[in-house]
């Protein structure tokens, strides 16, 4: 046997001589079976030849799927295998293809027989020619180790020379069992298959070594930027990557060579492709917000892939075929059902939001439909190209780059908006802080002012008293009693305004009912109050709480002051807001006289600190009003 050069292929495995099985009571059946048969004549110069038209199929779950098998396989009962275009469903049986092949020419032929059927179960070639042993492979397939296979290469090889004048019967034994299989065996000038495998090796590695660069990158960049949307992206590249590496068996040749189960694991990643598309488009279109039962629909889809499939196919090969059949047409039907609400949802946010990348996410999604579609049409026989496989994975690829340099955008907008947020919000703080440092300079300005013009003031006039009476001898007691219990008075009552005892003792309401209990006792005026439960109260922050009372405090004292009232009616009520409302029928106020108060622009800058307002206007009766408002759950 005559082994083609390894220079083009993959490294060999185990010398594969020792599997080569020599048997010579086949002979009488080859030379008797040969007679009269089609014969595919081959000549010096040929390439490359489909054998779908020249092979002849026998189906039988009797045989082995070795030489003992062969061995009872009938003369009679084959079907031709061009007329099933190669592609049907196994149910129990074992598939054996046969050819019979000649040589036309003078000098022998070396020949490279090749099955791309990677996700074979498990496939054996056996070639008997008319004179000479049987020469048999080992068993292959993607249930065996992949040290099993003659030649190391995705695909299953088998080299084979024919002599000058030489005839005889290729046999091909599939295990596709309760699977679907097409069938499409060739057959290679071993120069010619170095030639076209060379760039299809090249284009293949130069594929998945940029799609595992990518997966890396949106991994990374995922867990750094903490995005969901970019980790769910990453899911979507390494399950695609994985499908891949199953589907052109460079899985099975460079990341588990020993480890076949995994080569069963397709539709576990199919699985997760769908889950992380799902996810992608939950994220990226707003369905929570935008469509809430597409996006609790998707999420009921992703439940049923993870929870009833995933087990189903995770326990695959032990599946009856009864079985196989439900889990496949049923995860058919739901991956159809997923295509096409990802559709609805993309062209719905587009028409509901006008936005460009849901469009842009349509485009790359039906990359990704292209690219399925253009593999199951490759797999069911339908589209037998050189370049088919080549077309699927350069619309994967497209697939996958519109959606990167999508979410490459969507994370730069992203971070965009967060760094203005973030400016902005330091912004706020850094105003809200000015306007405090503000506030309490001029609340300790006013408390200076007020120390200086009244206590200090008492305090000199009777220092001056003091000066003027003999050393030793102080004749007006009475006069000077009277002083110092009124500047007694006036601390207890400034500390009063300051921090009041009643405040703290019995809470916001119960203060400004006695503060307006005293004014309308001690001023002689028509105080009416209208104020809610106590409790309403609690609500309030403690800065919010003095605030309020503070600035009845103020109204009040102006009111007492300037205004020449008779009448005061207040009220204050809780919602979502604080809003005290005051009124007095006094002769009321300038533009100028509000702007200009000092004690109207303490409350304004008390307005401003808990993110309200305050304002001033007429009343209808006569007077003026004054309303002062804050949100309530804004704590400071």
């Amino acid at each position: 046997m005559h082994i083609p050069s390894a220079g083009y292929f993959y490294p060999l495995t185990q010398a594969p001589v020792k599997h080569i099985i020599f048997f010579t009571p086949l002979l009488l059946i080859v030379s008797n079976v040969l007679l009269g048969q089609d014969t595919l004549r081959l000549t010096p110069g040929f390439r490359q030849i489909e054998l779908l038209e020249w092979g002849q199929l026998y189906r039988t779950p009797d045989t082995e799927l070795g030489v003992e098998g062969l061995k009872h396989l009938p003369d009679h009962g084959w079907g031709s295998l061009s007329s099933t275009d190669g592609a049907f469903f196994a149910g129990k049986d074992l598939l054996w293809v046969k050819v019979y092949i000649g040589n036309s020419g003078t000098t022998p032929l070396s020949l490279l027989v090749q099955s791309k059927e990677v996700r074979t179960n498990r496939i054996a070639f056996f070639w008997a020619p008319a004179k000479g042993p049987l020469l048999a492979s080992p068993q292959m397939g993607d249930y065996l180790p992949f040290g099993n296979r003659m030649i190391g290469h995705p695909t299953y090889l088998f080299p084979v020379t024919l002599e000058a004048l030489q005839e005889g019967v290729l046999y091909i034994c599939y295990d596709k069992r309760e699977e679907t299989i097409t069938i499409q065996p060739q057959l290679w000038e071993p120069a010619a298959f170095e030639e076209g495998d060379r760039s299809s090796r090249f284009l293949m590695v130069l594929f998945l070594g940029a799609l595992t660069c990518l997966a890396v990158v949106m991994v990374v960049l995922g867990l750094v930027a903490r995005q969901g949307l970019l980790l769910s992206f990453a899911l979507y590249i390494t399950s695609g990557l994985l499908m891949v590496f199953i589907i052109t068996g460079y899985g099975a040749m460079y990341l588990w060579p020993n480890h076949p189960y995994w080569n069963g694991l397709g539709y576990l990643f199919l699985i997760f492709f769908h889950v992380s598309l799902l996810e992608m488009a939950r994220r990226y279109l707003g369905l929570r917000d935008g469509a809430p039962l597409l996006h609790r629909l998707f999420q009921l889809a992703q439940v049923a892939l993870l929870l009833v499939f995933m087990p189903g196919v995770l326990s695959y090969p032990v599946l009856g075929g009864f079985f196989k059949i439900w889990l496949g047409r049923s995860g058919l039907l739901l991956l159809l059902l997923i295509n096409l609400g990802v559709i609805i949802a993309c062209i719905g946010t587009y028409r509901r939001e006008g936005r460009g990348g849901a469009l842009l996410f349509l485009l790359a999604f039906m990359f990704s439909l292209i690219a399925l579609a253009l593999f199951e049409i490759e797999q069911l026989g339908s589209l037998n190209t050189p370049w088919s496989m080549e077309l699927t994975l350069l619309f994967m690829l497209l697939d996958l780059l519109t959606l990167g340099g999508l979410f490459g955008h969507y994370l730069r907008r992203t971070f965009i908006q967060n760094t203005q947020l973030s400016e902005a919000l330091s912004r706020s703080q850094l105003k809200a802080a000015n306007a405090l440092l503000l506030g309490q300079y001029k609340e300790r300005k006013r408390l200076s002012q007020e120390l200086h013009d009244g206590i200090s003031i008492q305090l000199a006039l009777l220092k001056m008293r003091l000066s003027g009476e003999p050393s030793g001898q102080l004749t007006q007691v009475e006069p000077v009693l009277e002083d110092l219990t009124r500047i007694s008075e006036s601390i207890r009552n400034f500390t009063h305004a300051i921090s009041p005892a009643l405040l703290e003792e019995e809470g916001l309401i119960m203060a400004i009912e006695a503060l307006t209990g005293q004014v309308a006792d001690q001023a002689g005026l028509e105080v009416s109050t209208q104020l809610p439960e106590a409790e309403q109260a609690r609500t309030l922050s403690r800065l919010q709480y003095y605030s309020v009372f503070l600035v009845v405090q103020e109204l009040l004292s102006n009111t007492l002051k300037h205004a020449g009232a008779t009448r005061i009616r207040l009220s204050l009520e809780f919602t979502d807001a604080c809003t005290l409302h005051y009124c007095d029928d006094g002769k009321g106020l300038s533009v100028d006289e509000v702007n200009m108060g000092l004690g109207l622009a303490h409350i304004k800058d008390r307005a401003a600190l808990l993110g309200g307002t305050f304002d001033y206007y007429p009343a209808d009766s006569g007077g003026g009003c004054f309303r002062f408002v804050f949100p309530v759950s804004i704590v400071s």
